[in-house]
Formats: structure tokens, sequence, C-alpha cells
């Protein structure tokens, strides 16, 4: 039985993971020269990509039964 709530779980991550990448996009002020020749961005828009890293590798806390088969909230309350 799938698990409802991670599709909703992941779609949230998705966007939230999507909206900081643009943070750091606007926040990145090199030059295309400046890309090219390798300067890396400044610190800040290196730790919001790694931040929207850290977002997407989040996981919904999954209850399973003993089987491994993950339960919903209804079945976790009997």
């Amino acid at each position: 039985m799938a698990d409802r709530y991670a599709r909703g779980f992941r779609a949230a991550s998705a966007a939230g993971k999507r909206l900081i990448h643009e943070m750091a996009d606007q926040l990145d002020r090199r030059t295309d020269e400046e890309c090219r020749s390798g300067q890396p961005p400044s610190m800040v828009v290196q730790k919001l990509h790694l931040a929207a890293q850290r977002v997407g590798a989040l996981n919904p806390n999954i209850t399973r039964s003993r089987s491994g088969i993950p339960l919903t909230k209804d079945q976790a309350d009997d």
C-alpha cells in the first residue's frame, strides 16, 4: 500500500527547492565573463544552493509495519 502523504510532501519539497535556487540565482551578481573564468559565487549564494540540496534530500517520516509496508495514518491509529 502506497503512502498517500508522501506525494504531497515531495511536491512541497520540490517547490521549496526550486524557490531557494531562484533566490540564489537572483543574488548571484557575477557577469557571464566571471562565470566563464571560473570565479565561484559568493558565500551567500553557495549556502543557498546547499540549503536547496538539503531540502531536496528530505524524506517524509513514513511509519512502516514490521513487514516493511508503509502505513497510512488511519491504519497506524488502530
